[in-house]
């Protein structure tokens, strides 16, 4: 795996920073797969493969200072997670043809404030992201046969909210509260003949909260 990236922050004023930032990565993956029988007597699958998975990432954040304790912010992210091979038993050639890179396209807006001297901030978020060609198990026809694979067979979206409140307001006496909202989203998905769009994505609870409290004697 190697990448080359670099990021900007310009002070456009003393209130107003623009940042920008690039990055290209390549992952060289392979894969070295046998099927045995019992006993090891007859090989039943064997699978050499090895692939390039590259593609670029990047950020773009506009930030300004109202005051020195408040700070709103906007910014646009850009990830991805690398393709590669299922890594699962597979029992037929085309389950393990290489699956591609999931990329993500993040939106975020949000306010950072701090108050009593410092010793207590208050941040508050909203998010949009948007998933397309998602490293998903699907259920697919392949040369006539019915497999699971892992391939990039979906695309979804998921919207949402943060606050926290944390911090020190007063000597010895630690504060933490934060709730945050999540909406997702699956926009397009069908496995083996079935439609599963509309669905909401696994592991995401529509609220989160939390609390910390802590003294120090």
């Amino acid at each position: 795996s190697f990448a080359f990236f670099g990021q900007l922050d310009y002070d456009v004023t003393d209130r107003l920073t623009l940042t920008g930032g690039l990055r290209w990565s390549a992952d060289d993956k392979g894969i070295n797969y046998t099927s045995q029988a019992e006993g090891g007597q007859y090989i039943l699958l064997q699978i050499q493969n090895r692939k390039t998975f590259s593609d670029w990432s990047g950020r773009a954040i506009i930030a300004y200072k109202i005051t020195p304790d408040v700070n709103v912010y906007a910014s646009y992210n850009r990830g991805y997670k690398s393709g590669g091979f299922f890594g699962g038993q597979a029992t037929e050639a085309a389950q393990m043809e290489p699956y591609d890179n999931e990329t993500l396209n993040a939106y975020e807006a949000g306010l950072k404030t701090q108050f009593l001297d410092g010793h207590m901030r208050a941040n508050l978020s909203g998010f949009y992201y948007d998933y397309s060609n998602q490293q998903v198990y699907s259920l697919e026809v392949r040369n006539g046969i019915s497999m699971q694979v892992l391939t990039n067979a979906a695309s979804s979206r998921a919207y949402g909210g943060e606050f926290e409140l944390a911090g020190n307001p007063l000597e010895g006496l630690t504060l933490n509260l934060s709730a945050s909202y999540l909406n997702t989203r699956i926009l397009d998905f069908h496995s083996l003949g079935e439609d599963y769009s509309g669905n909401t994505l696994q592991h995401s609870p529509k609220w989160t909260l939390g609390a910390y409290a802590a003294y120090d004697l």
